[in-house]
């Protein structure tokens, strides 16, 4: 993996649910990971960053995804489709500003279109 970073345009919070499995369950931890590292096996910079909760031990932990290049973005929806498809109860949403624009795409097995999914994450890039 690169040492630097994608502009900040092409930097994405990642959540993915299951509405079979609760977020804490650790099959649904173990598939989280799977998607991750596929995602970085395909080109897309992938780390975990944690908010401090006061009155808690831990924290939120957030999921960043960075795609800095064509293939990156290609290689995220490959991911995304093969992930999302594996079971029907499984969504990923993606957050981020592009060309100064706040979006945000909820896929799911049902609703994940290659060719939109990658006009709007190449619209970071520009």
């Amino acid at each position: 993996m690169p040492d630097s970073v994608p502009p900040e345009s092409a930097t994405f919070k990642l959540v993915a649910t299951s509405d079979a499995l609760p977020a804490g369950d650790q099959r649904w931890r173990a598939q989280v990971s799977s998607l991750l590292a596929d995602l970085q096996r395909n080109g897309a910079e992938v780390r975990r960053e944690s908010t401090p909760v006061d009155g808690t031990k831990g924290g939120i932990e957030d999921i960043i995804l960075a795609l800095g290049t064509s293939g990156a973005i290609a290689g995220a929806v490959t991911v995304f489709r093969s992930w999302l498809t594996r079971s029907a109860d499984r969504s990923i949403e993606i957050e981020g500003v592009i060309a100064g624009k706040k979006v945000k795409l909820k896929l799911t097995g049902k609703n994940i279109d290659e060719a939109t999914i990658r006009q709007a994450l190449k619209g970071a890039l520009k």
